[in-house]
């Protein structure tokens, strides 16, 4: 079993293919890892992002988390059941966490990396 999360030439396209979002996209984060997704606007942040959170249905690859093969079961009944807004804004604080007091050390270990 391989901890962590390993992303295989992962490939999402928009507009019947001719827009592509992601290409081949392949990424390895162990547990402890810190990683950042930097990039300008219309990199594919948000579309990997999608794809790894079940959101979005990508084309083609893989996406592996702690060892088990990520399934997209449909991505719009998932968005609904779990209250997804189309768009998100951070908090006054700036922050996107759930308050301005919350640190990593807060929150349940099954959802810190």
């Amino acid at each position: 079993m391989t901890a962590g999360i390993s992303v295989e030439g992962l490939t999402k396209t928009y507009r019947s293919g001719r827009v592509r979002a992601l290409e081949s996209v392949s990424l390895h984060v162990t547990p402890g890892e810190v990683l950042g997704v930097i990039g300008p606007n219309g990199a594919g942040k948000t579309t990997l992002m999608g794809c790894l959170l079940g959101f979005l249905n990508p084309d083609s690859g893989s996406v592996t988390i702690e060892g088990r093969a990520h399934a997209w079961p449909g991505g719009s009944g998932r968005r609904r059941a779990m209250g997804r807004r189309k768009r998100r804004t951070p908090s006054r604080t700036g922050s996107f966490l759930p308050s301005s007091s919350s640190r990593c050390s807060d929150w349940p270990e099954h959802a810190v990396w």
